[in-house]
């Protein structure tokens, strides 16, 4: 009995060492799982309400945070079906301070990513800190979410440049505004975004205040193109 259990921890870990694809393919799907119910799944009627309605037209997207890229396989599947229409996604895929239990693992995480968005080719992703992305941008956008370092200042930055980069009639979205993760409001993004709506609020209407922020960019200065519905 003794040797076959121990035979038999010897084989699991031998298949282990030589079957790290394999390894990781369980994981993932079980993680996968797991990610889609703890975040997507909340977040997706607000995506569906405000996204949908654009699924028409020729698109352009962009996230900053796309995490495990649930987010992003959605948007691509559902709305991005114009073959026109592209989605940037931008993250370092290096940790934050909203994961800490998943900073030493982050590559996986990316990994995950990969996986959700293999084979598609209307998405580009971003390496790099969303400060380097802006900097170096000159495309405006029809939806920008705004997922990535939660800290106020970061959220406050992120938003502006957003703003910047929107194209009237275009929607803004933040994520967790409601997040409490760490304490003080210097690492939580409610100011930034509470800051953001009281001093755009001539160029911004705000179509959803719950957890998650959603708004629409309404100043007059340029053309409008790809609006969403006066409806909303």
């Amino acid at each position: 009995m003794g040797e076959n259990v121990f035979f038999s921890w010897r084989l699991k870990k031998r298949l282990i060492k030589v079957t790290p694809t394999f390894v990781k393919n369980v994981y993932f799907k079980r993680q996968k799982k797991f990610a889609a119910q703890t975040w997507f799944s909340k977040a997706q009627p607000e995506f569906e309400k405000f996204l949908l309605p654009l699924k028409f037209h020729d698109l352009k997207f962009l996230q900053i945070g796309a995490f495990r890229g649930d987010a992003s396989k959605w948007m691509l599947q559902e709305v991005l079906i114009s073959p026109n229409s592209i989605l940037f996604d931008v993250d370092t895929w290096e940790g934050s301070a909203e994961h800490l239990d998943l900073n030493e693992r982050f590559s996986e995480v990316e990994i995950a990513y990969d996986r959700n968005i293999l084979g598609i080719k209307n998405v580009v992703k971003k390496k790099m800190t969303s400060d380097v992305f802006f900097a170096t941008n000159n495309l405006e956008f029809d939806f920008i979410y705004i997922d990535g370092d939660h800290h106020r200042d970061q959220v406050a930055l992120d938003a502006k440049n957003a703003l910047r980069v929107c194209r009237t009639g275009g929607i803004i979205a933040f994520d967790d505004y409601g997040w409490d993760v760490m304490d003080g409001s210097a690492n939580r993004p409610k100011e930034a975004v509470d800051n953001f709506l009281s001093e755009n609020a001539d160029q911004i209407k705000i179509l959803h205040n719950q957890y998650q922020i959603w708004v629409k960019v309404i100043r007059m200065d340029k053309v409008k193109k790809h609006s969403i519905p006066d409806s909303l």
